[in-house]
């Protein structure tokens, strides 16, 4: 899409607009654990991330995480 992101989630978090997470679609980044971790929505509830460095990324419930996302942002082009 030709938009340049940073790359740590805290940055992220200021990039696009808000989301509310009871909107959220598929492609919003979700935000976790203080700003701490992102993952892409794929919607019905899940998303994909790389959980940690040394494993591989994968797909998980966003209800699985032990904190609930703390906020969600929508990025597009210009």
């Amino acid at each position: 899409l030709g938009v340049g992101l940073p790359h740590n989630a805290a940055a992220l978090y200021g990039v696009g607009r808000d989301v509310r997470l009871a909107a959220m679609q598929p492609g919003d980044l979700v935000f976790f654990s203080g700003l701490g971790h992102v993952g892409i929505y794929i919607g019905r509830g899940r998303m994909i991330h790389a959980p940690q460095s040394g494993r591989n990324v994968e797909i998980e419930a966003l209800g699985s995480r032990s904190s609930p996302p703390v906020g969600a942002r929508r990025i597009t082009a210009r």
